[in-house]
């Protein structure tokens, strides 16, 4: 019979071989959970920062994002100071109104609106019998030779293009239709059934919309001709589209006609969307300074910005407890629920204390907004920072003053946020993209707190400084963890050894006892 020596205890020695095998390499499994309490505090560290970069980006995405317009402070979006109100709600029928920074406040009457309209040539023959015509080949039609045309249309932006079309006479008429919208001509042809006529009609609308030059070449069959859409640049006078107008009267009865290629017309700050003709009648409308609305706006951002500064700082001065650190497995199993609750309560504490990129971050914000943009501050607007030392940097709001700054001077506080580079929206958005970025710059870095902690969603998430920190410390519990067993097995090799010996020893005690 076998057996296996290598881990028998103390069956002739008498020792718990064991509590000595656990003593010996105690030093070694002290070194294990040490590594393992810094693996453990730095995931800590790694939660904490991700936390605080969720925070800065939900700030950024409710008021730095082009998503959320009337929110985000890098456009003037936010800052309309004005509403429009039509006084009969179904003229909404006839047109929309929208106001901008630059609107201005009054009482105003429409009474005549025109449409734009494209450029149209409309066929006036009797050659076509039915919409079933649009089926039957060239060839059917009578022209053997195919048919081959030239058309020369102007665009709104006074572009001129033209191009000429050729067809086989086994293709369809519907395919005559197809070819020329398929060309970058800017015009559509297309058949109306109730009219029984083929139209040719611009993209665009206006009077700089022309159709100018449309007719067969000679080559091949007079379908232009015959369908009658011929307009001979040589002869005939181009056919143009019709701007939109609108004729706007003010509380003075100052009257102004204002006219669009398209249906959008701006007068006074106003934008009018044109929906249908006007030709008796008015329409009434107001606009009418809206500061409340800015107001609740501003009043929504400080107390976002507050609430992250706030958030920041405490993360920044949280007392640290040196002597807390965290608990092995074997610690916790010592210890109750709530005991272990507590214990860790103080060993998170202070994981961010004093740290250099979020105190760089703060100051930096703090510093910017103290800026002024063309002569105006935050001051100037009623919002100041809080005097009480222990706010530590907190916005504070004068409503009645930031109200009258508004009303008074609606484009210059548009301008203090959200001025190109200057702003003070804009500078914040960089301070904040600095430190949470997902775009990689020109040296392949990212913002440097994702940099630092990294964030889910992004390959950051595992490529970033604290999670190769978290895997140098995994590797090296796992080859500490391979020493220690090998250690381990080199001492209970040995004791094994030594009763091995001992049983050696004792049997041939025995057998020289026996001879006497």
């Amino acid at each position: 019979m076998s057996m296996n020596l290598t881990r028998i205890t103390g069956m002739y020695s008498g020792f718990d071989t064991d509590q000595l095998v656990k003593d010996l390499i105690k030093a070694e499994s002290i070194k294990v959970d040490k590594i393992k309490q810094d693996k453990i505090y730095t995931e800590w560290q790694q939660e904490a920062y991700r936390d605080i970069i969720n925070e800065i980006r939900a700030f950024k995405d409710e008021y730095f994002s082009y998503t959320k317009p009337e929110t985000n402070f890098r456009s003037t979006s936010s800052f309309v100071g004005y509403e429009a109100n039509m006084k009969d709600e179904s003229n909404n029928y006839y047109l929309d109104v929208g106001v901008t920074s630059a609107s201005v406040t009054g009482n105003y009457t429409i009474t005549d609106i025109t449409l734009s309209e494209s450029a149209i040539k409309q066929g006036n023959n009797t050659f076509l019998l039915g919409n079933s015509d649009l089926d039957k080949t060239l060839e059917e039609l009578g022209y053997v030779d195919g048919v081959e045309f030239t058309i020369e249309a102007t665009n709104a932006a006074g572009e001129t293009k033209s191009d000429t079309i050729a067809l086989t006479k086994d293709k369809k008429l519907r395919d005559v239709l197809s070819e020329v919208n398929s060309r970058d001509l800017d015009v559509e042809m297309y058949y109306d059934e109730i009219k029984n006529s083929v139209i040719i009609k611009t993209d665009d609308t206006g009077s700089t919309a022309s159709l100018s030059n449309i007719k067969d070449t000679g080559g091949a069959g007079d379908l232009i001709a015959d369908l009658g859409l011929v307009i001979d640049k040589g002869i005939d006078a181009p056919i143009t589209g019709v701007d939109a107008k609108v004729k706007i009267t003010d509380d003075s009865g100052a009257s102004k006609e204002v006219s669009s290629s398209n249906n959008s017309v701006t007068v006074n700050g106003v934008t009018l969307d044109l929906k249908q003709n006007l030709t008796g009648g008015n329409i009434e409308f107001s606009v009418s300074s809206n500061a409340d609305g800015i107001v609740d706006n501003i009043k929504g951002f400080v107390n976002k910005y507050n609430e992250l500064i706030e958030k920041i700082n405490t993360e920044l001065t949280e007392k640290k407890y040196r002597d807390f650190k965290p608990l092995t497995e074997d610690q916790k199993k010592e210890l109750t629920e709530d005991e272990v609750k507590k214990w860790e309560e103080k060993a998170k504490s202070g994981l961010l204390k004093n740290d250099s990129i979020l105190g760089s971050m703060l100051r930096n914000m703090r510093s910017i907004l103290y800026d002024s943009v063309d002569g105006m501050a935050l001051y100037d607007i009623g919002i100041t920072t809080s005097s009480d030392y222990k706010d530590k940097g907190k916005l504070i709001i004068d409503e009645e003053k930031l109200k009258k700054a508004i009303q008074d001077k609606p484009n210059q506080v548009a301008n203090l946020f959200s001025k190109e580079d200057e702003g003070l929206a804009n500078k914040l958005y960089d301070v904040i993209e600095d430190n949470i970025s997902t775009r990689t710059d020109s040296y392949g870095r990212k913002g440097l707190l994702l940099e630092k902690a990294g964030i889910e969603g992004d390959r950051t998430a595992e490529d970033n400084l604290l999670s190769d920190k978290i895997k140098g410390y995994e590797d090296r519990i796992t080859e500490l963890l391979q020493d220690l067993n090998d250690k381990e097995n080199y001492y209970y090799t040995m004791f094994a050894k030594m009763e091995k010996a001992l049983a050696k020893m004792n049997s041939q005690s025995s057998f020289f006892m026996g001879q006497m």
